[in-house]
């Protein structure tokens, strides 16, 4: 996530991620975990 977008926003994003995931893959277990990007290194930004 962008080191400025708010953590609210953040979980909206999240949340709807996760529900894209759940209708692709019923059954599914889902854990997204939000980081800044400055803490994840530059290879691994966008990595799933």
């Amino acid at each position: 996530m962008e080191d400025n977008l708010p953590l609210v926003q953040a979980h909206v994003i999240a949340d709807q991620v996760e529900q894209a995931l759940l209708l692709r893959f019923p059954g599914s277990d889902v854990i997204i975990h939000q980081d800044p990007c400055s803490v994840v290194p530059l290879g691994r930004q966008g990595v799933l």
